[in-house]
């Protein structure tokens, strides 16, 4: 569904020169006398038709755009339909939650810039859930199983994970979407799909058959490629194979391009095909659309053109026109036939136009009002896994020959090892968002030298952004000391990487932290609780997100199931309340048939 337009009409002697200068303006649309005025455009064609000294019929200024809904009437709708669960109504929502879904509500597209950890997903589902129809969420591939499962955690509906076609399992529950659709006619229940990003293009044919009405652009700072078309040239005229490529690019959304000299050098222009572009297509398909992120621009201005067009399909014109009038674009220095895009123009215009679709919540409201921890699954789903570079390769060798003559529990830890240095690239993905936000990390490791592999790699990640402590046991405890005194004093993002025995037990410190990973984790509760007991305490002044990484089918699955066998005896016997939803986020990893090879009879757990 296109963007909607409001109509202006100009009268029959609007000079040339206004109606250049209307088509120089992104997102407007000048058809003979009728100009399509997108709202947020409509000051901005006001004002020059007024230098012009034009006078339009009906334009779109005289028409306000949709305001806010009342939070209490988006709760009062959500409550009806029954979808939503209780426990994620009521008081569970923060202000800053009620405040995005009550203002994207309205919206036919909408950008909520919120700080990481502010709690974007629960805001996008319940926005989905406001209005009937078929959701699709696109988020990164390894967040995927993720997001279905809070899915899961706040409504009574059935989420599906659309995972590539090659890495579909014989235990899963549906094993296509046709069958999940099925299921949900069967069963009454909105359809409510979640697929990656690196998986869209591929099963674009496959969404566009679930025709979503809401659609939910997880992380949308990831689609910030601006190129929607490919060029190639066409056949000579008198080649029997032309009219056959015509055909098939046409069949695809292309056309063909005269030549402009008055040769048969035509071209064929088709549609990119890149993921930002299938993910346009489905944009254009769904009535709402709303981009969920935390760093809407990473690098250059130029990083919000595909975010906006994908909020907006029609609204924001092409990007020649856009990257013109908001990145100063010019002919590049060293590239005669390209163009410089990395600068900025006409910013105050930008920013005022976003204000009726983009709605921000600054870090310090959000730092005010979230709880003091927050914990989260950080999945990663085995076709994200890493492959293991030869010296670590060597190094597991190394390990393992070890721990054969220490025993089956020196086994296990280098399997968890092994593990962790395989998820290492969801957890840098994760660490790379956190730092953009300029916040601080600790990495909590049970090797040292993972520990030092992996600060390796976060030094390679994040470069400039942010400094790096690495702290294991080899290190002193005044070397360590140090270390955690300029952690904390540091001003600006920084990662701490070490491993659990070196700081999971009596460090007073980390609590300025806003992001703490468990790569590996303790079997015993106890132990877990003295890794969890390093952030909330006295002198916290930031909401923390603990991420859990758990690969799937690996060891890391195992050790979660190991430790909530164990936490109902905690519970029973001594229960301070301080692992209190540890159950909800390490349950459900594996499914009971994954677990009748468990490692548990291997180490000797529950003899």
């Amino acid at each position: 569904m296109s963007t909607p337009t409001l109509i202006a009409m100009l009268p029959r002697e609007t000079p040339n020169a206004v109606r250049g200068a209307l088509q120089k303006i992104p997102g407007v649309k000048v058809r003979g006398r009728k100009v399509h005025v997108p709202h947020h455009a409509a000051p901005i064609v006001d004002r020059l038709l007024g230098l012009g000294g034009v006078f339009a019929v009906g334009t779109a200024w005289c028409h306000p755009p949709p305001t806010a809904v009342a939070w209490t009437d988006v709760e009062a709708r959500l409550r009806d339909n029954g979808e939503v669960r209780e426990s994620a109504l009521g008081d569970y929502p923060l202000q800053h939650q009620r405040d995005g879904v009550s203002f994207a509500a309205p919206l036919a597209g909408c950008l909520l810039h919120h700080p990481t950890g502010s709690g974007k997903t629960l805001e996008s589902i319940l926005w989905a859930l406001w209005v009937p129809g078929p959701v699709l969420a696109v988020t990164r591939a390894s967040t995927v199983v993720q997001f279905v499962r809070q899915v899961e955690r706040y409504t009574h509906l059935k989420g599906y994970a659309l995972r590539a076609a090659s890495h579909t399992r014989k235990r899963d529950r549906w094993q296509n979407l046709e069958d999940y659709l099925d299921w949900c006619h069967e069963h009454g229940q909105r359809p409510f799909v979640v697929t990656g990003y690196e998986t869209i293009h591929a099963r674009v044919q496959d969404v566009m058959t679930l025709l979503p009405h809401s659609l939910i652009v997880d992380e949308s700072h990831l689609l910030k490629s601006w190129k929607r078309w490919d060029v190639h040239p066409l056949p000579d005229r008198g080649d029997p194979l032309r009219l056959e490529v015509i055909e098939e690019g046409k069949a695809n959304g292309g056309f063909v391009k005269a030549a402009d000299d008055g040769t048969d050098r035509d071209v064929l222009i088709v549609p990119a095909a890149n993921r930002t572009t299938s993910a346009l297509r489905i944009a254009k398909i769904a009535r709402r659309r709303l981009l969920t992120t935390a760093t809407p621009i990473r690098d250059r201005v130029r990083d919000l053109y595909a975010q906006l067009t994908l909020c907006e399909p029609d609204g924001w014109g092409s990007w020649t026109v856009w990257s013109d009038r908001y990145t100063g674009a010019r002919p590049h220095h060293f590239n005669a036939t390209a163009r410089d895009t990395t600068g900025r123009s006409n910013v105050a215009e930008l920013v005022g136009r976003m204000q009726t679709i983009l709605h921000t919540v600054p870090a310090a409201e959000v730092r005010a009002s979230l709880p003091g921890l927050r914990r989260e699954t950080l999945y990663v789903e085995r076709d994200q896994m890493c492959l293991l570079t030869d010296a670590e390769s060597k190094r597991f060798a190394r390990e393992a020959a070890k721990a054969q003559k220490l025993g089956k529990s020196a086994m296990v830890e280098v399997q968890i090892a092994e593990a962790s240095a395989r998820c290492r690239k969801a957890i840098l993905d994760r660490i790379e968002d956190h730092v953009a936000s300029g916040q601080k990390c600790v990495v909590f490791t049970v090797r040292r030298w993972l520990s030092k592999a992996l600060a390796g790699h976060i030094r390679g990640r994040v470069r400039k952004k942010a400094k790096v402590w690495e702290g294991t046991g080899d290190n002193s405890q005044n070397a360590r000391r140090q270390m955690l005194d300029e952690y904390m004093a540091h001003d600006g993002a920084g990662v701490l990487v070490g491993t659990g025995d070196a700081w999971g037990t009596s460090v007073d410190g980390l609590q300025c932290s806003e992001a703490a990973f468990f790569l590996g984790f303790p079997y015993a509760p106890g132990d877990l609780d003295q890794w969890e007991g390093r952030f909330p305490r006295l002198g916290q002044t930031m909401p923390l997100t603990l991420y859990y990484v758990i690969g799937e089918g690996t060891v890391l699955e195992h050790v979660a199931n190991i430790v909530l066998d164990k936490l109902p005896a905690v519970e029973a016997v001594a229960d301070s309340g301080a692992l209190a939803g540890v159950d909800a986020i390490l349950g459900g990893t594996s499914d009971p048939e994954a677990l009748a090879e468990s490692i548990l009879a291997k180490i000797g757990v529950g003899e």
